[in-house]
């Protein structure tokens, strides 16, 4: 039997338009959810759970050490023969460990991607780590593909886009009138403030436009700092997917937003010194003394950026279903 694990808000996101699909089409399966966004993420009262301890101070490191301590707990030997993990978290990587220690198959779903660097990334080294777990890759683009066949990782590898994307699909994005500029920040390596000052001195720069600021629930800024700043308290993913689409440019170091906004044809820059989505609609920003260069560059062109976005056409998981069908994964 197949099961499906995720932990995090993001995961879940991204693994539930497989997981309508699978419902849809009468497909039993097994939910394990390693509760390390308890508060962010609702308790599914079906699912296998995986307590997280707090054994030493590194969140990350508590994660991956209670999913290897509570493993037995899965019936790995006794039912499940396959298991899907999304992306490059602790909880991906822990239960993938786990499984291919016990001959599972891993399916890894938004596979190949790569910066290349493991400081300050912990990120990286678990994508890493699982493609070398997984006989399933499924990749966002050809890109990804390219990753994984030149290190030789084994498996099968396919290029389906993301399915990130599928939950967007009856979303129309609107291009004139918009005024509002949606920024995020959120890594941990972002929490000097070093670019909410920056977006500061932009929304100072350009007070035609409106820049608003969406919270991260783990995060406390002084508020009054930023006086040209308008934020917001974070959104349920719909009213987060349906602001980007309204949107005029977006400001994020997320690496879902950025591909949610390039499927919207949402200019993007991206808060980071290199990422692992590279692409036309994502422009590095790199440090935050150059936003400002890099806004005006980006401002000036049409709002309807003119390209295809690379991550997909919003059917990624059917392509992950059609796959696993014919492979008989399913029986």
């Amino acid at each position: 039997m197949l099961a499906i694990a995720y932990g995090t808000r993001p995961e879940y996101i991204k693994l539930k338009p497989f997981m309508d699909l699978l419902d849809k089409n009468l497909i039993q399966y097994k939910v394990i959810q390693v509760l390390q966004h308890t508060d962010l993420l609702d308790i599914n009262p079906k699912a296998i759970k995986i307590p997280v301890f707090n054994n030493c101070s590194d969140r990350l490191s508590n994660v991956v050490s209670s999913i290897l301590q509570q493993s037995d707990t899965i019936p790995f030997d006794t039912q499940i023969s396959d298991i899907a993990v999304q992306g490059d978290t602790a909880t991906a990587y822990g239960i993938a460990l786990a499984a291919f220690h016990r001959g599972v198959s891993v399916i890894h779903i938004e596979a190949g991607m790569r910066t290349y660097r493991a400081f300050p990334y912990p990120e990286e080294v678990y994508r890493r780590a699982i493609s070398l777990m997984s006989f399933y890759h499924f990749c966002p683009t050809e890109a990804e593909k390219q990753n994984l066949q030149t290190e030789q990782v084994e498996g099968s590898i396919y290029v389906v886009g993301n399915t990130a994307l599928d939950n967007l699909v009856d979303i129309t994005p609107t291009y004139h009138n918009t005024q509002e500029i949606l920024c995020t920040i959120h890594r941990r390596e972002n929490w000097d403030n070093a670019w909410h000052r920056a977006i500061e001195r932009l929304a100072k720069a350009y007070p035609e436009f409106r820049f608003t600021v969406v919270r991260h629930p783990n995060r406390q800024l002084n508020e009054t700092e930023y006086p040209n700043l308008h934020f917001i308290d974070p959104l349920p993913h719909r009213q987060m997917a349906e602001r980007i689409a309204a949107s005029r440019l977006v400001i994020t170091d997320s690496g879902g937003i950025q591909e949610e906004a390039s499927f919207f044809k949402k200019w993007t820059l991206v808060c980071r010194d290199r990422t692992e989505r590279e692409c036309l609609s994502g422009i590095v920003a790199g440090i935050p003394d150059i936003l400002d260069q890099r806004f005006n560059e980006l401002i000036r062109k049409h709002p309807k950026a003119p390209y295809d976005c690379p991550f997909g056409d919003g059917t990624a998981s059917k392509k992950i279903y059609g796959i696993l069908e014919d492979d008989c994964i399913f029986i």
